[in-house]
């Protein structure tokens, strides 16, 4: 298994190897204060880039898979939750104070509902037990 630190200090995504006690930089990845990190049901890194409104996804041997997004239905996105089962991945939208179900082949988006009044509430709160 891997455990997945973003040091938004040095900007870096690093990935701990925690049968080889090895620790490497993920290639390509930066990280930054907003930057969300999830691993999936399948211990793929998805790692959600509010800047750019993508999710970038990973294999667990970290190659790059293809980046979820669905920019026609999500304005700004800022939320990332992994739910083991049924494997689903929520994102939350904050300019339009929304919640969608995103599909990991297809990056297509699904509304489940949108937040009135209240203060909009972090959604790596809706995370799963499972998932970290």
């Amino acid at each position: 298994p891997d455990m997945y630190i973003a040091d938004s200090g040095a900007g870096k995504l690093y990935r701990f190897d925690m049968r080889s006690q090895v620790m490497s930089v993920v290639t390509g990845e930066s990280a930054m204060p907003w930057t969300r990190i999830q691993i999936g049901w399948d211990r793929s890194l998805y790692v959600l880039d509010p800047e750019h409104n993508v999710i970038r996804h990973y294999s667990p041997g970290g190659q790059a898979l293809p980046e979820l997004s669905d920019p026609s239905s999500i304005a700004s996105l800022d939320g990332l939750a992994i739910i083991d089962y049924p494997p689903t991945i929520v994102v939350s939208d904050n300019q339009n104070r929304s919640l969608f179900t995103l599909s990991p082949q297809t990056g297509t988006a699904w509304p489940l509902g949108q937040i009135d009044g209240g203060d909009w509430p972090p959604l790596d709160a809706f995370s799963s037990p499972g998932s970290t």
